[in-house]
């Protein structure tokens, strides 16, 4: 029997890079991240999502944190796993982050995309599975949808009350 659904999991980042030599890596993070209280996290290679024992998670940047997992001892073993999305089981994200209250207190928050345009005004936030997506009210009145990732939002900036998405080319006629 699989356990491991994709409506289980919740898309919190990817390893960007390796830190040190140590097997160090750089984590991008989706959200803001709280606590060291994550035990294990799972890594999507090869299209699947493989469970890692985390040995030290520290805060590097507002969206990014220092990840060392256990038997993961040197930059040769992180080669591997760099630039590979991670997960983290649906039930777990409440007690280690402060998602869900994060996220809807961007709620009206001016969306603005990466070439500096307004774009719309963030109308309401819905999680489908085990997703986030952003609604978004445009200038005309229309409604837009964007997933909540870090690689279509950028920049959350609270006391502006502004988020910058980047949208790919090829999303524009979708969006």
């Amino acid at each position: 029997m699989n356990y491991l659904h994709d409506e289980l999991f919740v898309h919190v980042g990817f390893i960007g890079r390796v830190h040190g030599l140590d097997g160090t890596m750089v984590m991008q993070c989706d959200f803001p991240i709280k606590r060291n209280e994550i035990q294990v996290l799972f890594i999507e290679i090869n299209g699947l999502k493989v469970p890692y024992k985390v040995n030290d998670i520290t805060r590097y940047k507002d969206d990014k944190v220092f990840l060392k997992l256990k038997n993961v001892d040197n930059k040769n073993n992180t080669c591997s796993i760099l630039m590979n999305n991670v997960f983290l089981y649906d039930v777990d994200v409440n007690t280690i982050t402060d998602f869900p209250e994060y996220i809807h207190s961007i709620i009206g928050y001016s969306v603005i995309d990466d070439k500096k345009n307004f774009t719309g005004t963030i109308s309401n936030i819905e999680k489908h599975l085990s997703q986030y997506f952003i609604q978004i009210r445009t200038l005309d009145g229309n409604e837009k949808c964007l997933h909540y990732t870090s690689a279509f939002v950028t920049d959350i900036n609270d006391a502006e009350k502004r988020v910058v998405v980047k949208i790919p080319h090829e999303h524009i006629n979708i969006y």
